[in-house]
């Protein structure tokens, strides 16, 4: 949302994503689902860049919190997590720690937590592992 107004400066560092896809399946047993959700995130890095400086101190400064909300829908029967957490953020990578709270009892019964972490090759050796397979 880096593009509202200055009146609304704050909402800018906003994110909304969603994903709606069918889940087509070509073995015996297993039945066709569609998949699909959204995201909400908000990008305190943008915050501190683009918008105001609040003087967040490391590592918060560098921190998205968000909520990822998963679903599935297969067989009359809808799957799914409401997933909040934080993805830490710097030149080398992203690491996140979300909950994964199911939910209805098809889902599960049960917390749990995920965890991601990615690397980013091009800048962590970029002559080596980040280099292109193809020119």
């Amino acid at each position: 949302m880096g593009d509202l107004p200055d009146s609304l400066a704050y909402l800018r560092p906003l994110a909304i994503t969603a994903e709606a896809a069918p889940a087509l399946s070509t073995g015996a047993g297993q039945p066709n689902a569609f998949n699909y959700g959204f995201t909400v995130q908000y990008s305190l890095p943008y915050l501190q860049q683009h918008v105001h400086d609040a003087g967040l101190p490391q590592p918060f400064a560098n921190l998205i919190p968000l909520v990822e909300i998963p679903l599935s829908r297969s067989q009359g029967q809808t799957t799914g997590t409401v997933n909040p957490g934080f993805i830490w953020i710097n030149r080398y990578g992203q690491f996140g720690v979300e909950a994964q709270i199911p939910i209805n009892r098809a889902s599960g019964s049960r917390v749990g937590i995920l965890v991601q972490a990615h690397l980013f090759f091009d800048d962590i050796a970029p002559t080596t592992l980040g280099k292109p397979l193809f020119q």
